[in-house]
C-alpha cells in the first residue's frame, strides 16, 4: 500500500515537472526576445514593407509580421505585440498577435 502511493506520488511529481517545463516564461517570445506590444496607425509604404505610427512616440517603426497585417495596413489603430530588433540604425517590430481597435486613425497632433 505504501509502496503503491509512494510510486504515485512520484509520478505525479514528474507529470508536474515535466509540464512546468514546457512553459514558455512569460514576457518572453520563442525566439528568446522580449515580448512588448506597440499601439499606433498601421500603413503600407510605396516598397510594400509596414509602418506603425506609434501612438506614444508618433515615432515609425518597420513592422514584420503575419499576412493579416494587409488586411490592416490602410491606416487602422492596432495593437501589435511581438518583438523588436534593431539592425545598423534601423528598428523593426516582428509582430505575433495583431489587435485590431479601429479602421481609422485619429488626425496627428501638432
Amino acid at each position: 500500500m505504501i509502496r503503491r502511493l509512494l510510486s504515485l506520488l512520484a509520478g505525479s511529481l514528474l507529470c508536474i515537472g515535466l509540464a512546468a517545463a514546457q512553459d514558455t516564461p512569460s514576457g518572453k517570445s520563442k525566439s528568446g526576445g522580449t515580448e512588448t506590444s506597440l499601439t499606433g496607425c498601421l500603413t503600407k509604404a510605396a516598397d510594400g514593407s509596414y509602418l506603425l505610427a506609434d501612438e506614444k512616440t508618433g515615432k515609425q517603426v518597420m513592422v514584420t509580421g503575419p499576412s493579416d497585417l494587409e488586411k490592416h495596413s490602410a491606416n487602422h489603430k492596432v495593437r501589435l505585440t511581438g518583438t523588436e530588433t534593431k539592425t545598423g540604425g534601423t528598428m523593426t517590430f516582428e509582430a505575433t498577435k495583431i489587435q485590431h481597435i479601429s479602421p481609422t486613425c485619429p488626425p496627428a497632433s501638432k
